[in-house]
C-alpha cells in the first residue's frame, strides 16, 4: 500500500494503527479537532478535507459512534471508487446500514482490536468486520494489519460482532464498574480489604484497576454505545436472580447456568482460573 491513509480521529487507536500498523507507509495524515496533521471538525468538512480524502486510498474512521456514523456519510461520498473505509468502533452495525444510502462511493470493512494498543498485540484476537457489500480486497488489506502486528484476526458479521462486544466488552465492564460504586461508597478500609483479598476479589480489583486507571473516552464509548443500557438491565435483572433463593434453588440456578454456558468453555476458562490463582 503506497498511497495516502487518511486517519480520522488522532486518540489511542488511530494513533497505534498510524505507528504500529502504518509504520512503513510514508504518507498517512491524521485530522482531529484538537491534535491532528490536520486539525478539522470531521463532522462538518470543508473543501480542504473533503479533497483530502477524495484522494485517499484508505480511509480510517477512530472515531466515537456518534461521531462516527455521520463523518462516514459524507467520506463515503468524497473518497474514490471502492476505496477501502475502515471504522474501529465497539458497536459496527450503525456504520454497515450506511451503505445501503445512494452515492456510497467506498467500500466498508470493520477493525476492532480486543486488547488495549498499549499491550503488545502478538498472538491477541482482532475482529475484521465485513458483508456482503465488502469488497474481498478490502477484507484482506485489513486482515493483513492485523497480522502486521502479530495478533489473530478472525472475520465477523457485524452483527456477531456487536453481539459479541456486548458480552465480552460490555457486560464485563458494567460488571465491574458496579464493584467499584460499591466500594467507592463504603466506610471500609480498601487498602485493607486489598491486603486480604482472596483471589476473585484480587482480580476484580485489577480489572477495575485498568478500567479506572484507562481511557475515559475509551470506556465511556463503551458504556454509552447503544446496546450498553440494556445490558445493564440484562445484569440487573440477573444478579436479581440470586434475591431470596434457598440451597437448593440457588445449586439448582448455578446448574441452569453453567449448563447454559456449556462444559467446553468453563474447562477453557478453570485453566485460566488455575493459573492466575497459581493453584496446582
Amino acid at each position: 500500500m503506497n498511497g495516502r491513509v487518511v486517519i480520522m480521529g488522532n486518540g489511542m487507536i488511530g494513533r497505534w494503527i498510524a505507528r504500529d500498523i502504518l509504520a512503513s507507509e510514508t504518507d498517512v495524515v491524521s485530522v482531529d479537532l484538537y491534535d491532528g496533521d490536520v486539525v478539522a471538525d470531521v463532522t462538518s468538512p470543508d473543501l480542504e478535507l473533503r479533497t483530502l480524502v477524495g484522494g485517499a486510498e484508505t480511509v480510517v474512521l477512530s472515531l466515537p459512534e456518534s461521531v462516527g456514523v455521520v463523518t462516514l456519510r459524507w467520506v463515503a461520498q468524497a473518497v474514490g471508487a471502492n476505496v477501502p473505509v475502515v471504522t474501529t468502533s465497539s458497536v459496527q452495525t450503525p456504520y454497515f446500514e450506511v451503505p445501503q444510502e445512494p452515492n456510497f462511493r467506498g467500500t466498508l470493512v470493520g477493525f476492532t482490536p480486543m486488547f488495549s494498543p498499549a499491550l503488545s498485540a502478538e498472538g491477541r484476537p482482532i475482529l475484521v468486520i465485513a458483508d456482503a457489500r465488502s469488497r474481498p480486497a478490502a477484507v484482506d488489506q485489513v486482515t493483513e494489519w492485523a497480522r502486521t502486528v502479530g495478533a489473530a484476526p478472525t472475520v465477523a458479521s457485524p452483527n456477531e460482532h456487536d453481539e459479541a462486544m456486548r458480552l465480552v466488552q460490555i457486560l464485563p465492564h458494567a460488571a465491574a464498574l458496579g464493584v467499584a460504586g460499591v466500594l467507592a461508597s463504603s466506610d471500609a478500609d480498601v487498602a485493607m480489604l486489598w491486603s486480604i483479598a482472596p483471589p476473585p476479589a484480587k482480580i476484580l480489583l485489577a480489572v477495575l484497576a485498568r478500567i479506572l486507571g484507562g481511557s475515559r473516552e475509551t470506556y465511556g464509548d463503551i458504556q454509552r454505545a447503544v446496546p450498553a443500557q440494556d445490558v445493564r438491565h440484562q445484569l440487573r435483572e440477573a444478579i436479581g436472580r440470586l434475591d431470596g433463593l434457598g440451597s437448593d434453588s440457588f445449586a439448582a440456578l448455578l446448574d441452569e447456568w453453567a449448563n447454559n454456558i456449556g462444559l467446553e468453555v468453563l474447562t477453557q476458562a478453570n485453566r485460566t482460573a488455575r493459573d492466575l490463582y497459581h493453584l496446582a
